[in-house]
């Protein structure tokens, strides 16, 4: 299976670092749209390719944080930091200014080079609370460092586990070995780049799970998505080099990051 993929935008603004969610075939985390309410902060713009109007819950906001490479878990408050968190000394994989989505004018691995503990600068080695997010980004209630906002609803509450969110059949059929659609969107870019996944519906959701599954994508078919459906064609950026699974494909977000939180005093 490889993958046509599209970044779609709410008409002109703009995953890895950011909070980002699927758009079609839709995800799980996307429940709430079907309450047809509005959520304040937490609302997650997107753009159908149909031009239709779009509601994506608040899917974006069913992610991990407190999560840097080299260390065995999150702590779920370090959100936005540029520190070794876990201090066993892990080193970037990615260290070409090229595929570097931030502070590309340092030099690798100086002192200068505040994101390089950051989950980019090695795809797929952070890890994560959980394979579907955590409602809000933490474990717990609101009142802690970096959480970010939930509104409970129905179907889930802040904390909870995306595992743990019913199934949302979307009707989308693939053929093995056929190329298909596929569309993200992202409301806070913090950077990174992302890669798509599959766990079988038999097995139970891991990251295991997920990294035994990687797809690859369709190198020369991507674009970004208005609001009314027109579609921008662009030039990805990929990599296959460095990244869990070894020799799987990731690919940077292709717009500019921002919101990147506390940064170095470094003398």
């Amino acid at each position: 299976m490889e993958l046509t993929k599209y970044i779609a935008l709410a008409a002109l603004v703009s995953m890895a670092d950011g909070h980002g969610a699927m758009v079609s075939p839709r995800s799980r985390n996307s429940i709430d749209y079907t309450l047809g309410i509005p959520f304040k902060k937490t609302s997650s713009p997107c753009a159908n390719v149909t031009g239709a109007p779009c509601n994506n819950g608040q899917a974006a906001f069913w992610y991990s944080q407190g999560c840097f490479i080299g260390c065995p878990t999150c702590d779920h408050i370090s959100g936005r930091r540029q520190t070794d968190l876990c201090k066993l000394g892990a080193k970037p994989t990615i260290n070409n200014p090229k595929f570097r989505s931030l502070n590309r004018d340092q030099e690798a691995q100086s002192k200068f080079d505040i994101y390089q503990h950051n989950p980019w600068r090695w795809p797929g080695n952070a890890p994560v609370a959980n394979p579907c997010g955590l409602a809000g980004g933490t474990p717990w209630g609101w009142d802690v460092s970096e959480e970010g906002v939930y509104y409970n609803t129905t179907y889930a509450h802040h904390g909870m586990a995306g595992t743990d969110l019913p199934e949302l059949p979307t009707g989308v059929v693939w053929t093995l070995g056929l190329e298909a659609e596929v569309t993200w969107a992202v409301k806070y870019n913090h950077g990174g780049g992302y890669q798509y996944r599959l766990c079988p519906a038999e097995e139970e959701l891991t990251e295991a799970c997920f990294q035994r599954h990687p797809l690859e994508f369709v190198r020369n078919k991507q674009a970004l998505v208005f609001a009314n459906g027109t579609r921008f064609p662009i030039n990805g950026t990929f990599i296959d080099q460095g990244t869990v699974p070894e020799g799987s494909t990731w690919s940077m977000i292709p717009l500019p990051p921002d919101g990147q939180g506390p940064r170095c005093g470094c003398r």
